[in-house]
């Protein structure tokens, strides 16, 4: 009769060790998996925050101006789109802005608004101005936060008029970025300039848990209301 001969311990350790590696490696692909998915969750989650935000901000924006009196002259007298009430970036990282929310054609102080980066309990949050007294500084009135200082910082917060346009209908005469300066200087007495106001708007912020997570976006909103001016 033949012998039957079994594995030797050299035969045993080598599959051991063949399986060992085998599964080093599926546990290591399984944890980068993972991993991989948790930080795409967290993109998500971090990328649907900042949309939520910008579509507040884009949507409130557009607004700027606005007025609720029909007349020939109204566009020339329109309180919300003149001096201290006209939309303004001057402050970095905080934009002005106001319209005529009750459509009663009066300013009042819930109509003068605005978006500012704050730091907030040492976390800086996207805030939106609610209302507050006649002034329109950044650092007046009534803010809350838009962004949840739990969960994530707000690094990042940009506004930008420069690609305004500007038209002369009078003399049919325009420019396609820096606004009315130009075109009002060279006007003649009784000229009509019109402004399209476009602007850009950037947000960027990180998850608190892990700043590794960064997000920006970026959107350009024209202003649905023109600014018009009657040269002197």
């Amino acid at each position: 009769m033949r012998s039957v001969r079994g594995f030797s311990l050299l035969d045993l350790m080598l599959g051991i060790t063949l399986a060992l590696i085998i599964l080093a490696s599926a546990g290591a692909l399984y944890v980068a998996h993972v991993r991989s998915s948790s930080t795409t969750l967290k993109t998500l989650r971090l990328n649907a925050d900042l949309q939520a935000m910008m579509d507040v901000m884009t949507a409130e924006l557009r607004r700027a101006g606005y007025w609720h009196v029909v007349a020939a002259s109204a566009p020339l007298a329109n309180p919300f789109s003149s001096g201290m009430d006209n939309l303004d970036t001057a402050t970095p990282a905080c934009v002005r802005y106001s319209y005529d929310r009750d459509s009663d054609g009066q300013i009042s102080a819930d109509e003068r608004l605005g978006f500012k980066l704050q730091t907030v309990a040492g976390v800086k949050s996207l805030r939106m101005k609610t209302s507050g007294p006649a002034s329109l500084l950044c650092s007046s009135g009534n803010w809350e936060s838009l962004s949840d200082g739990a969960l994530i910082a707000v690094d990042t917060l940009l506004f930008d008029v420069s690609a305004s346009k500007c038209v002369n209908v009078t003399r049919a005469q325009r420019t396609d970025s820096g606004g009315c300066t130009a075109l009002l200087a060279s006007a003649q007495s009784g000229d009509r300039v019109v402004e399209v106001r476009l602007l850009k708007v950037r947000l960027g912020a990180y998850l608190l848990a892990d700043p590794s997570i960064r997000q920006q976006l970026e959107s350009s909103v024209q202003l649905r209301n023109l600014r018009v001016f009657s040269a002197p």
